[in-house]
């Protein structure tokens, strides 16, 4: 096990840990979220084509409300296929459906495929990020394995600018020492809370 990879480890269970310590306070929370939700709605307003959004689990902040106030914008969700992601165009939150980890992803059958090179941006969860934009997942991968094949297809084609990649989190989620990082690890363009947004260095 490399140093970054224990170091990641051990951060994810301290900051599990501090999350579920914050989370009796859930009128904070929810006070929290609105402002998240007003600060990421107005940021998309000066956006537009195809983005990913995510459905949330756990300690991620609900995100639905800035999507439903984005409407200008084409959605797509995230589904789990293999090792990675691919993104599907719904027509509604009825054609998503929970996957085994209880996440709700879109189903395929109900649902269209959406290359990744379609894609202008991506609202991105993470347990934490930094302020120099990185961030810490859960411990799968599936983001950073996504992120990489898009920032590949996109530099071997040079047709179009890779999509933005925008990291969505409360302040409790955002650490005050730089997370450790590895060589595969794909960097967030910005991070958006509710008091802020963050610019990669």
């Amino acid at each position: 096990m490399t140093q970054a990879l224990l170091s990641k480890n051990l951060l994810r269970h301290a900051f599990r840990t501090n999350l579920s310590r914050d989370d009796h306070d859930q009128s904070l929370i929810r006070k929290n979220t609105d402002s998240l939700i007003a600060r990421l709605s107005e940021y998309l307003k000066k956006q537009k084509g195809t983005w990913a959004a995510f459905e949330p689990v756990g300690f991620e902040p609900d995100i639905r409300g800035a999507v439903l106030q984005s409407s200008h914008l084409t959605w797509v969700y995230p589904r789990v296929e293999g090792d990675s992601l691919k993104f599907y165009q719904v027509a509604s939150r009825d054609d998503l459906v929970a996957n085994k980890w209880n996440i709700l992803e879109p189903n395929p059958e109900r649902a269209k495929l959406v290359s990744a090179g379609e894609l202008d941006g991506l609202l991105i969860p993470g347990l934490a990020f930094d302020e120099a934009c990185n961030r810490l997942g859960r411990g799968r991968g599936f983001y950073d394995r996504a992120l990489e094949e898009i920032f590949n297809r996109q530099t071997q084609k040079l047709k179009t600018e890779a999509p933005l990649k925008i990291g969505v989190a409360l302040e409790r989620q955002v650490s005050v020492t730089n997370l450790p990082t590895d060589p595969h690890d794909i960097v967030m363009d910005r991070v958006i809370t509710e008091s802020r947004i963050l610019e990669r260095p």
